[in-house]
């Protein structure tokens, strides 16, 4: 009978270790709608971005922050604060967005001064958080929110 117990002990010993050191898989958030954005996100944001003038190429810092407010059917508002090189703008932001199953996505926004700009997302965290990257050429601007 003991050995018996002593190697039902061993026997499940040895299940629990190869259990606790099998292979894991991991795998990237899915599932995602635009639903998955629903609410109002603290951001901030930097970069650089290039523009001509009178035959010469120019390049500026820009850095900002703000509020989005996502509605969960594709339409976002906000107000913003940005930095262009040194010249401080306040302003609001309007424009639509897209979720993709895997959770990345794409938003397009329209400043007060009408300008248009567009970012490709990653929802990340269960859609606390968003990461973006502006896609438009001759800009470099990365930047994150989080759901406040």
């Amino acid at each position: 009978m003991k050995k018996a117990l002593g190697i039902s002990a061993i026997i499940l010993a040895l299940a629990v270790t190869v259990f606790l050191l099998r292979p894991r898989t991991v795998r990237a958030q899915s599932g995602c709608t635009v639903a998955a954005l629903a609410g109002t996100y603290g951001f901030s944001m930097l970069g650089d971005y290039y523009y001509t003038y009178q035959g010469q190429t120019y390049s500026a810092f820009l850095s900002g922050g703000g509020l989005f407010a996502f509605d969960g059917n594709g339409g976002v508002t906000g107000s913003d604060t940005i930095n262009d090189d040194g010249t401080l703008n306040r302003g609001n932001l309007s424009g639509t967005y897209t979720v993709n199953s895997n959770c990345t996505g794409s938003m397009t926004l329209s400043d007060s001064n009408q300008y248009q700009f567009s970012f490709d997302l990653v929802i990340v965290n269960g859609g606390k958080e968003v990461t973006f990257v502006e896609t438009d050429t001759g800009n470099i601007t990365t930047g994150s929110a989080k759901l406040q």
